[in-house]
């Protein structure tokens, strides 16, 4: 498939497609119904496209350092260009709105403009009325509602569910249609100059003395800070996996469903590892802000592994009524979100040298709990099995976050628990004693198993042992004979349950390319990283998995994905670590 191009706020974004439609977008935020849902259904999703009338060709590119994205026409009788963006500036709020506009660069060209929107993500039909300056459109609900204007005549359909402007434009000519949630009416006026010059000051800069991302990555390392930037939720302090979330249909047949877009507890120290070495300091530490909040806020056997992007619970159980295709997972209990809270906790001492007020009190309930909670098994990471065993990298999780909060403690001037000197010594122990496989020489799925997932990746980034040791290298050794597919990685040989494939798992692809990256193998990181690159949409995006190389025809189950950019911008950081090259220094509060 031909992956969509995305555009955004701070409040939200949305795809489009080179045929120039908007084939995803949700109004008045990122995680609301969508307006235009083409995306995942073309017949009943809705949308709004600008295209020449007849045959053309085209092609999409963004802005250099922004998130302004140009869709290329090249037709018979002359080519032009349609530009989409987002004002940055809306901080009012009244509601984003969706900015297109279109100039002549050569000749003349006939255009076709068809908005047809369908609220509740596909299920509501909507009606088109004249309104002050614009075509309103009501769906079935009061909240939905949503104004197209434009400088060009524009005329609603027959059936009252369209509205559609036919006009020719030639060279230095340009029109514009701007699309706002609710009754919002903005007038006609560009905000394009203003809304680049924003992107560019936002965008990474390489400082003075050699850039730590340098190498042959370096403009999509920028493309995924700004796209991490584009999926960090001003109003929640949250970073959504993506902005469309998809499940194929349990059946296998007809159309998929979309769920609601998330905030994962995992990962935190690496977001804020990313954000912060890419420029972001508030958005690095406004993330960990929201972390506390939630531990604040739920303590720690609440915990959950997914929130919504507001910060409420995917899962209730008051309700017992799970909200998206994966909240099955959300309910099963999950060690190693324990310790992705502490390892955020001591990667944000590191950049800004604090803790927010609070928090080292909740860290502390949090070590105590793991001290009797990683004797547990669990469901592994993601909640993936649907049977509960000792995952490997569930323990290794829960003694790195043992191991971190003892630093954590004296780097504050307090006394480490002697329990968790004492757990974390016998966690240690028993994880090599029953997670380590001496046939294969190298660690495995579960204690007592032989078999091997990418997510053991993970002993290599957590300081379990040192990089030379024999256990570490035999474990590569083994990742790579079993689990690789060139630069690829598959996740594992086996399906953990009915909703997931064992197929390519670009995360921890890039994962590896850090791996090597820590064990010396600057050569061979490189090399991986500057092919496992080639792998990115031609405007330098990321799906969750690589569907595009294993079903061409597939949808991903999230575009673009916040985890995987997350992941390239952080080998490329290993990589240069490797080289000599120097961290982000210590930020200011």
């Amino acid at each position: 498939m031909q992956f969509p191009g995305m555009i955004g706020n701070h409040f939200s974004s949305a795809l489009i497609g080179r045929n120039g439609e908007v084939e995803w977008c949700c109004f008045p935020y990122l995680d609301s119904p969508s307006h235009f849902g083409a995306y995942f259904d073309p017949v009943r999703g809705g949308r709004f496209q600008i295209c020449p009338q007849g045959e053309f060709r085209s092609d999409q590119r963004y802005i250099p350092g922004t998130q302004v994205l140009e869709t290329l026409f090249e037709t018979p009788l002359g080519t032009g260009v349609v530009t989409d963006w987002m004002p940055l500036d809306d901080f009012s709020y009244s509601g984003p709105t969706l900015h297109r506009e279109i100039q002549i660069l050569e000749g003349q060209i006939h255009w076709i403009t068809t908005c047809s929107p369908r609220f509740k993500n596909g299920e509501d039909s909507s009606h088109a009325e004249r309104h002050l300056r614009g075509i309103l459109f009501r769906g079935n609900h009061v909240e939905d509602l949503g104004i197209l204007q434009s400088n060009m005549p524009i005329e609603i359909s027959m059936n009252g569910s369209s509205a559609i402007a036919r006009f020719t434009l030639h060279v230095g000519e340009t029109a514009q249609f701007i699309w706002a949630w609710g009754r919002r009416t903005t007038g006609i006026h560009s905000e394009l100059q203003t809304t680049i010059d924003q992107w560019r000051s936002i965008a990474h800069h390489c400082p003075a003395k050699g850039c730590i991302f340098g190498g042959p990555w370096h403009e999509l390392v920028t493309r995924s800070g700004l796209v991490l930037k584009l999926l960090f939720t001003s109003y929640a302090n949250t970073v959504a996996e993506g902005v469309a979330i998809s499940s194929p249909p349990s059946s296998g047949q007809g159309r998929p469903t979309w769920g609601d877009r998330y905030a994962s507890i995992r990962g935190g120290s690496s977001i804020i590892r990313a954000l912060a070495n890419l420029g972001y300091a508030k958005e690095s530490q406004n993330h960990f802000f929201w972390l506390s909040d939630i531990l604040e806020r739920d303590g720690v056997e609440n915990l959950q592994p997914l929130y919504t992007l507001d910060g409420g619970k995917i899962y209730s159980p008051s309700t017992h009524a799970p909200s998206t295709q994966d909240s099955h997972r959300t309910q099963r209990f999950q060690l190693d979100i324990y310790g992705h809270v502490i390892l955020a906790a001591h990667e944000y001492y590191k950049i800004f040298g604090h803790l927010p007020p609070g928090v080292w009190s909740k860290l502390i309930d949090l070590a105590d709990y793991l001290c009797q909670a990683w004797k547990r098994p669990d469901h592994g990471p993601q909640g993936a099995s649907p049977r509960a065993e000792h995952f490997v990298t569930s323990k290794v999780y829960c003694w790195a976050a043992l191991n971190q909060i003892g630093e954590l403690a004296l780097a504050l001037g307090q006394l480490p628990s002697p329990r968790w000197t004492s757990e974390k010594v016998i966690l240690h122990k028993t994880i090599c004693d029953q997670g380590f496989d001496t046939t294969k020489n190298s660690f495995v799925r579960s204690f007592g198993g032989r078999e091997m997932d990418a997510s053991i990746l993970s002993i290599f980034t957590l300081d379990f042992l040192p990089l030379n040791d024999p256990r570490i290298l035999g474990t590569l050794d083994r990742i790579h004979a079993e689990l690789s597919t060139g630069v690829l990685l598959k996740h594992s040989l086996q399906n953990d349950d009915s909703h997931t494939e064992a197929g390519i798992d670009l995360f921890s692809s890039f994962l590896l390319i850090s791996c090597l990256a820590l064990a010396g193998k600057t050569d061979e990181a490189s090399d991986r990283m500057a092919e496992l690159c080639t792998y990115a949409s031609p405007l330098g995006l990321f799906s969750n998995e690589a569907e595009s190389l294993d079903h061409p025809d597939g949808l991903p189950r999230s575009f673009p994905s916040a985890s995987i950019h997350c992941s390239l911008i952080n080998a490329a950081l290993s990589i240069g670590l490797a080289k000599g090259r120097h961290q982000q220094q210590r930020l200011l509060a």
